[in-house]
């Protein structure tokens, strides 16, 4: 079926065939077409996560489900998927995922139920608790953030998508505010700071129920946003979680920018490079947003699972780029500040490397570079 959409419509009605997954999508039913690869990549990183914590058998939760293709695909692709309970409060999704599950031989293995979203995570507080927990909405992921962390197991795996990609990168900074308790910038990349943004406000309700995060991947994708935690139900681990919180300082004239740690800090407004009048943004997560043990995982389930090549490019540079560093530089912008040509991507990773720093390409920009040289060396190799 050839069609083009707005990302923001749902796919019309019809078959529709996805991974291992049958499905009919129902008049009324949102289905978007390209979150197809969120949906891969989630497989992928669910798998990874049963490997990473050796856990069989899991359950797994997705009180958001629409036509439940996600959680369908879950069920028929996963070797480590015990049981599957599927939700949505539309009737027309619920009538939509019984369908599909029968469609797709899967009854009795997958749970159906038509519920708030938040009521029916919290009922798992009493019963048995998801190993992961997928929030996957039409906007932000936060209205659901505290009933997850509460129902979900002990060191699970909690998924959450973004949809507002706008406000996260500086459009409308009020709504922003109101959702995510952060302010953004409006940068090159402001695709980074949206990722951080996003953890920075798990992190803060996981605290209020005594719980940490570690984040495990990340990665901003078209329209979207993704983030793969794992939740620690231990007060030193929201403690922990905490000191990874703070702001961004950015100064729009050379490009320099520098995290500051802590929630209540002073902030400096002038740039120490140049001494502009720097912007700021936050608060939000600081540390790392991926796990280099959980990815190199993630390589070889990519390679079980025989997953597609444009999958398998997307978490090998997730691994390239999964160490601390500060946002990524943007070498178009950067040069464009000093008036010269941007050099090759390839060129400066390889001799920051040789120069015993840490420097990768990131999955967020193609002419972006992740490192931790300092500000002062990279522009040097960018000028020179």
């Amino acid at each position: 079926m050839m069609f083009k959409l707005r990302v923001e419509e749902g796919a019309p009605p019809g078959i529709y065939k996805e991974g291992k997954a049958d499905i009919v999508v129902k008049e009324g039913v949102f289905y978007n077409i390209y979150a197809e690869q969120s949906r891969s990549i989630g497989i992928i990183f669910f798998e990874t996560y049963s490997r990473y914590k050796e856990r069989g058998d899991l359950l797994y939760c997705e009180p958001l489900a629409a036509t439940g293709v996600r959680g369908i695909r879950v069920a028929l692709e996963m070797p480590s998927i015990g049981r599957v309970c599927l939700n949505d409060l539309s009737y027309d999704a619920y009538r939509n995922i019984l369908e599909n599950v029968e469609r797709n031989d899967l009854k009795g293995r997958v749970l159906v139920s038509r519920e708030d979203a938040n009521l029916h995570l919290l009922k798992h507080t009493s019963n048995a608790r998801p190993d992961i927990i997928d929030i996957d909405p039409f906007g932000s992921p936060t209205p659901f953030i505290a009933a997850a962390v509460q129902s979900i197991k002990h060191g699970g795996l909690l998924a959450a998508t973004a949809t507002d990609i706008a406000p996260l990168c500086g459009v409308h900074g009020k709504s922003t505010f109101r959702k995510y308790h952060a302010k953004p910038i409006k940068a090159s990349f402001c695709k980074e700071t949206a990722i951080r943004i996003v953890l920075g406000a798990i992190a803060r309700v996981a605290a209020t129920f005594e719980a940490g995060i570690k984040p495990l991947a990340s990665h901003a994708t078209r329209h979207y946003i993704r983030v793969y935690v794992e939740v620690v139900k231990r007060p030193s681990a929201a403690d922990s979680s905490i000191e990874n919180i703070g702001f961004i300082k950015y100064c729009p004239k050379c490009e320099w920018r520098s995290f500051v740690r802590g929630i209540a800090t002073f902030l400096e407004p002038s740039c120490e490079n140049c001494g502009s009048k720097t912007v700021m943004g936050g608060p939000l997560w600081i540390g790392s947003f991926s796990d280099l043990k959980f990815l190199e995982l993630a390589l070889k389930v990519v390679v079980d699972l025989n997953a597609s090549r444009r999958d398998l490019k997307l978490v090998s540079t997730l691994l390239e780029e999964s160490f601390e560093s500060p946002v990524y530089y943007q070498l178009d912008e950067l040069a464009g500040k000093y008036k010269t040509s941007s050099p090759p991507v390839k060129k400066i990773v390889k001799t920051l490397r040789g120069m015993g720093y840490k420097a990768s390409r990131t999955h967020l920009d193609p002419k972006g570079i992740r490192t931790n040289a300092p500000y002062h060396v990279l522009r040097e190799l960018v000028v020179s």
